[in-house]
């Protein structure tokens, strides 16, 4: 029986049918973003209020969409300035979004990587600017684009020569919004071998000054995946750490994606795809992102004897994590779509897996963001076009990482604040524990965040401040038993 379920959260943009619970999740129906069989590569992202926008690629155009009132809007074609993007089936366009901005790169091959913008949600978009045009004899493909935690942008890209060569990842960085990009910085030297892998666009995972890529490299043709970080904001990257121990040697290009996401207790979560037990699996490791000791690594399982699985895509926060990726052996399915999901870390994704589309053809390239609860999904439909799904969590225990505790023992010393500063003392039973927070305004953007503070017992804590307007903001303190959020006045 299809169940329609509106919840509170999503009762200001629409009420979905339920067709199918996983175990801590509900799945709704699909919902069309488009239709078009030519469309390919869909990105989704998430603006304040959890409302979903989409891009995707249609032979050399970019498309944008945008939920209101449950249903998406007719797909509005970018404006390239005269530059014609080369968009493939598993990369050349990306997305980042923050608040009510939205962030989009794409490659030219001949002339570079460029960037649009939307300040106002989609409303409006600005004509595209240079994020780095290559010097003669070297090529700049297949970008990656994220936001860190004072609204800086970081784009990351494979330079090349003109034979699709001796290869390295490089990262730009915006000060000022994408309005311009520093110098490239060298991101990938730090893995074993001289090249990366030339055609596997990379990701990024910011979290305070720390900067996290997960690339696949090339080593003589053995083509694992690796992280590097930087502790600079981006400046350099002088760590990198191989998470993958498939040794997979290949001849050809793989074309495929490593993914990252953030764990609880500093840990980093990766997926991606490798051959190197025979036939394509996707993989999933963690590690710890402070100190880059390397963890574990473990396959998902395949449905049936005929499966392969490819394209795999990660999100979630803290213990509450998904997981999607193709996986074929489904007879006249052809290929569907698998989703496993845990709220407790990377416990359960093994034994809680559900394949979420089920329908003839091939559902492939799946994107996947999660925010307060939802898990949001595009991919494309080989009967046409681009389609969504939306996952509420259903399970309390999920969802400590976005609903407030009431007992959280770090209090906010003086109301309103002063000289710059909020003071909070630590009346908690335990005597030292680190914490994060994150400063609101009412409209819901996050205009400032800390990470790592210490708390002592019976002392008290200052965490300093930019320069803001007077007036109401919402302070979030999270750590490891709860979130916490206040009004705060700030003078």
């Amino acid at each position: 029986m299809i169940k329609i379920k509106c919840t509170i959260f999503y009762l200001l943009f629409f009420c979905f049918a339920i067709i199918r619970a996983q175990e801590g999740i509900q799945w709704s129906n699909p919902i069309e973003v488009s239709t078009s069989a030519a469309d390919k590569i869909p990105v989704v992202g998430l603006l304040q209020g959890n409302i979903p926008v989409v891009i995707w690629g249609n032979n050399s155009t970019i498309y944008f969409s945008k939920m209101i009132d449950g249903e998406f809007t007719s797909p509005l074609e970018l404006s390239t300035g005269g530059v014609s993007p080369d968009i493939y089936s598993f990369g050349g366009i990306d997305m980042a979004t923050s608040g009510n901005q939205i962030y989009i790169v794409f490659e030219n091959f001949t002339n570079g990587i460029f960037l649009i913008r939307s300040l106002d949600g989609g409303e409006t978009f600005e004509e595209p600017v240079n994020v780095i045009d290559p010097v003669q004899g070297k090529w700049a493909t297949l970008p990656s684009i994220d936001i860190d935690d004072n609204n800086n942008l970081l784009v990351s890209v494979i330079l090349e020569n003109a034979n699709e060569t001796e290869a390295n990842y490089i990262v730009m960085r915006s000060l000022d919004g994408g309005q311009s990009f520093g110098l490239p910085v060298e991101a990938s030297t730090t893995a074993d071998g001289d090249y990366v892998c030339e055609c596997c666009p990379s990701d990024l995972y910011t979290k305070g000054d720390n900067v996290w890529l997960v690339f696949r490299n090339n080593d003589n043709n053995i083509r694992d995946i690796w992280m590097s970080k930087s502790s600079d904001g981006g400046d350099s990257f002088d760590q990198a750490v191989d998470v993958d121990e498939t040794d997979w040697e290949t001849f050809i290009c793989p074309t495929s994606t490593p993914r990252i996401a953030p764990l609880a207790n500093d840990k980093l979560i990766t997926t991606w795809r490798s051959a190197g037990s025979g036939i394509n699996r996707v993989y999933i490791s963690t590690l710890n992102g402070v100190t880059m000791e390397y963890d574990f690594q473990t396959e998902m399982p395949l449905s049936n004897n005929e499966a392969t699985q490819n394209n795999p895509n990660i999100a979630g926060a803290r213990d509450t994590i998904g997981l999607v990726w193709e996986e074929t052996g489904f007879g006249s399915n052809f290929t569907d779509l698998m989703f496993a999901f845990s709220i407790n870390g990377t416990t359960d994704l093994i034994s809680n897996r559900l394949n979420i589309t089920e329908a003839l053809g091939f559902q492939r390239y799946p994107s996947l963001s999660y925010l307060d609860g939802f898990f949001h999904l595009v991919y494309t439909e080989s009967t046409g076009g681009i389609r969504y799904l939306v996952g509420e969590v259903t399970d309390e225990v999920s969802r400590i990482d976005h609903f407030p505790s009431t007992t959280l023992c770090l209090k906010i010393v003086e109301q309103p604040s002063t000289n710059n500063l909020i003071r909070l003392k630590n009346d908690c039973t335990i005597n030292r524990f680190s914490f994060d927070a994150e400063l609101f305004d009412l409209a819901g953007n996050r205009v400032q965040f800390w990470t790592n503070k210490m708390a002592q017992q019976k002392e008290e804590i200052e965490l300093e401040l930019n320069e803001f307007p007077k007036g109401m903001y919402l302070l979030s303190l999270l750590t490891e038993t709860g979130k916490w959020t206040s009004k705060i006045v700030i003078n």
